[in-house]
């Protein structure tokens, strides 16, 4: 077995951190949001987490057996359902406090959040939570990657057809309302084309390029992508940028796999903060209904927040896993 990569361990903790700060972010009014300093810095990069979690799975499973990958997706598949399943029941539980506090008729706010759930949400990942769509397209994804792998086909080839297939996908959901929702938020397919830059990465390294040149490249693609945010000269624009971007992270963080640090640990915890922090969001949120935000705390509101999500998934994470998590993955294996 390869030695493991601890630089990559900690560039995932810094992802999950960018997760928790999306959601906490989406929670704060926009026109307040447009006057938040640390909003407007963290927003550019808040399209490089996800992305760069699917690209690590690939790194990570490229070189694997059959076997370990069929476990692999197994595993997700039982986190995703695990995890899914309770927030259905949290779900239940915050409608019970929100007629506490609203006094609205509880049959009524029940009625309403089934009917906001949907068919399409069994296809996409999303029923439980939004943001499990994640571990869904994860499996979906490598699913799919796996049987072009098993085509024999390139290292290359893979990595060109994926691409295409997510561009043509792309192009296509501008103009299906049904696709957009099938897809939503990229889906499989997004999946299937950053696991594809993440294997491809590991199955071909240029090492004198990864030690030379590719860190100042790498920082000026992310400079022309930030610029690029909500401001696109072209279709697609942004998303190439993001590719490079990330393809070059990963090139250069194959070549300095680093130590095993502090922050390298941390790395471990990202899929317990990714799965657990939307409860604590969704918890804040009930126990300050009644406070108004104004522009000058947005700032101190969103660090706040962050920190508090990051701090109690992590402690909490491993007491969860074991006495809910682990309880309710059992039911699907």
């Amino acid at each position: 077995m390869s030695k493991r990569n601890y630089s990559i361990d900690a560039c995932r903790f810094i992802a999950a951190i960018i997760v928790v700060l999306i959601h906490v972010s989406a929670n704060v009014p926009e026109a307040s949001r447009d006057k938040s300093l640390v909003y407007q810095f963290v927003q550019p990069f808040f399209e490089v987490s996800v992305p760069f979690f699917f690209s690590v799975s690939g790194f990570l499973l490229v070189k694997r057996k059959r076997a370990y990958i069929q476990r692999y997706c197994l595993n997700v598949l039982s986190l995703f359902l695990a995890a899914s399943l309770f927030y259905v029941v949290a779900d239940v539980v915050f409608l019970v406090i929100q007629h506490g506090q609203t006094g609205e008729a509880l049959l009524a706010l029940f009625a309403e959040w089934l009917n906001g759930k949907g068919w399409m949400s069994l296809f996409n990942g999303t029923w439980g939570q939004f943001h499990l769509w994640y571990l869904f397209a994860l499996v979906c994804g490598t699913v799919l990657w796996t049987k072009l792998k098993e085509t024999k086909m390139t290292d290359e080839l893979t990595l060109v057809i994926s691409l295409l297939i997510y561009v043509i996908s792309s192009l296509i959901r501008q103009e299906s309302e049904w696709l957009a929702a099938f897809l939503r938020y990229g889906g499989f397919i997004k999946a299937l084309a950053y696991l594809s830059i993440g294997a491809y990465v590991r199955q071909k390294s240029w090492p004198s390029f990864q030690k030379g040149r590719l860190p100042y490249i790498a920082l000026s693609v992310l400079a022309i992508y930030v610029s690029l945010v909500n401001r696109p000269l072209f279709f697609f624009a942004d998303e190439i940028l993001l590719q490079i971007f990330i393809f070059s992270l990963l090139q250069w963080l194959n070549a300095h796999p680093g130590q095993p640090t502090y922050w390298a640990h941390l790395g471990e915890a990202s899929d317990g903060i990714y799965v657990l922090h939307i409860v604590w969001i969704r918890l804040l949120d009930a126990l300050l209904a009644n406070w108004q935000l104004s522009h000058q705390m947005v700032s101190g509101y969103i660090i706040g927040m962050a920190l508090i999500c990051l701090l109690a998934s992590y402690a909490c994470y491993p007491t969860f896993q074991r006495y809910i998590l682990n309880p309710l993955a059992s039911l699907f294996i």
